[in-house]
């Protein structure tokens, strides 16, 4: 296809090799010998069960402090809540907007002294859960110095409680977490941010209360308490570092790295998508001998003029802090391509099909997360044995063409790498870059006038079955079974376009709006079509040099 250079020069950027480690993927079990397998037996004999009494124990007593602590204490003046449903109001507009309804105050006097005796016993419950040593490193600064802590890397279930041992702070949280026995009380307890997601504009008003809760903590003379945020916004293997999300830093306010490092004996509890389930996970932890925790509070961070501006740098910079403390490596991967993992497995591609560095693909490309499942599904329609590449085989099959030069051509496209076959990510540049509606406009004007031979400006069944019956002659196929595609591709514009008959019985027809609208679902046809015109453009210039 015809693309300007810029457009080259960003196709090959983005068809640099991938990050090699995958921070989705916990393989702790395939690294047992025969040692580690007797102690984790032992250890679920005679650690297992008394580590169970001791967390349901635990439990039971947090339980009563919180409810004590929250005793007379209105539930509106303790939750900070996107409201939906109810709280919606008509602006003028017909808009329904998402509000917040902000918490009133921190906890002061014996209601404090209780929360942070709860505070202190979570030692307690992280040592039933097998944590045998922890250590902390550096000062934790005060909430009017840097209001937000950013905590990273993010792997584990007890990442929380680690936390909230060396801080009671406050969390973002689903506002249906408050169902749950314990967790819902100390959600409110802890003053969280609590979002109903099923609200279409739960993040923007999530967004909003985390800036107003951070100024209002880092002004002179505050008193809230820190909010804590795990700005990876999932979990992943501790290999390397996730990209950040920008909540954390929209406020413009200073924050305080804070660095989560775990030394497991045998069983990793790295809870990620390509791992044991939770619960064998669970069970592994508590029937460990030994699993250290270090938490590591870095020197707090002020954005820059520029940082203000713009909070993805400020992000950047605090990430790149915190890998090089770390000392592992920043990963292009984001939460994003552990959504778009989970995607693939439904569909029944492999895991890795997800992994596409979605972030970059963001950048570079301006695609939603809904776009790149709807190429997914398009994806794996094309892949037959749902190995997570497709080849010129699969691709022929696809069209419902014969493997011809043209075919080959039109594969050329998507494999770049010459390598036979062609994975996600490739087939998602190729779409977005090779065969999008902004980049083919002139082509498809082309073909539309190439197929409406009457020149009325619309195409009917009869005018367009004759025309691309002969654009899918010249790919290979014969008269009666290109005219049963052609059928079948106007069929599939019709459907697209919602487009009935007249109303005195005539044929339906097809604008031009409608044919880009139909070919812009069907973009192989469309690179099929521009192919098959600039043969006959060439022919045509021929015949005229030679006349």
């Amino acid at each position: 296809m015809e693309a300007d250079i810029g457009s080259i020069v960003e196709r090959e950027e983005l068809q640099a090799q991938p990050d090699a480690i995958n921070p989705f993927v916990n393989d702790c079990a395939s690294r047992w010998t025969t040692l580690s397998k007797l102690r984790i037996g032992a250890g679920a004999v005679l650690l297992m069960p008394l580590r169970i009494v001791g967390m349901l124990s635990m439990m039971c007593v947090f339980e009563g402090i919180l409810q004590v602590a929250l005793l007379g204490v209105p539930r509106n003046d303790i939750e900070t809540r996107a409201r939906n449903s109810s709280d919606k109001k008509d602006d003028g507009d017909g808009a329904n907007k998402l509000r917040m309804k902000p918490a009133k105050s921190p906890f002061t006097g014996w209601r404090a002294s209780l929360l942070d005796v709860a505070r202190r016993m979570v030692r307690g419950f992280l040592f039933t859960l097998g944590v045998t040593k922890f250590t902390t490193k550096g000062t934790l600064a005060h909430p009017t110095c840097a209001p937000i802590l950013v905590c990273a890397p993010h792997s584990t279930p007890i990442d929380i409680f680690v936390v909230l041992y060396t801080c009671f702070g406050s969390f973002v949280s689903a506002a249906s977490n408050t169902k749950y026995p314990l967790v819902g009380t100390g959600l409110r307890a802890l003053q969280c941010i609590l979002v109903e997601r099923e609200a279409g504009s739960s993040k923007r008003a999530a967004l909003d209360e985390i800036i107003r809760r951070a100024r209002a903590a880092g002004s002179p003379g505050a008193t809230l308490p820190h909010l804590i945020m795990f700005p990876e916004g999932t979990t992943s293997n501790r290999k390397c570092l996730l990209e950040f999300k920008h909540g954390a830093f929209a406020a413009g306010m200073p924050v305080q790295p804070v660095l989560l490092r775990y030394l497991f004996q045998d069983v990793d509890f790295a809870w990620v998508d390509d791992a044991p389930s939770i619960y064998m996970l669970l069970l592994g932890q508590l029937s460990a001998w030994r699993c250290e925790v270090e938490v590591e509070f870095l020197e707090p961070v002020t954005p820059s003029a520029a940082e203000l501006q713009a909070p993805a740098l400020f992000a950047e910079r605090v990430r790149t802090a915190m890998a090089n403390a770390l000392e592992i490596p920043k990963s292009k991967y984001s939460v994003d391509d552990m959504l778009m993992m989970k995607s693939a497995m439904r569909l029944g591609l492999p895991a890795e099909s997800g992994m596409v560095e979605f972030w970059q693909l963001k950048q570079k490309l301006n695609v939603d997360l809904n776009s790149l499942k709807k190429l997914m599904a398009d994806f794996a329609a094309m892949d037959k044995n749902a190995d997570g590449s497709i080849s010129l085989e699969e691709f022929s099959q696809f069209l419902g063409l014969p493997i011809t030069d043209r075919v080959r051509r039109l594969f050329a496209m998507y494999d770049v790498n010459r390598t036979g076959a062609f994975h996600f990510r490739e087939y998602i540049i190729a779409m977005m870059l090779v065969t999008s509606p902004d980049m083919n406009e002139q082509h498809i004007e082309q073909g539309f006038k190439f197929l409406d031979v009457t020149g009325s400006g619309r195409l009917t069944r009869e005018n367009f079955v004759s025309m691309f019956s002969m654009v899918l002659a010249r790919a290979g196929v014969d008269v009666e079974e290109g005219q049963n595609k052609a059928n079948a591709v106007f069929d599939f514009a019709l459907q697209v376009c919602d487009i009935q008959g007249g109303e005195n019985g005539e044929s339906p027809t097809i604008n031009y709006d409608q044919f880009k609208l139909a070919l812009g679902n069907k973009p192989q046809f469309a690179n099929l079509l521009t192919d098959v015109l600039r043969e006959v453009q060439s022919e045509k210039q021929l015949a005229e040099t030679l006349i």
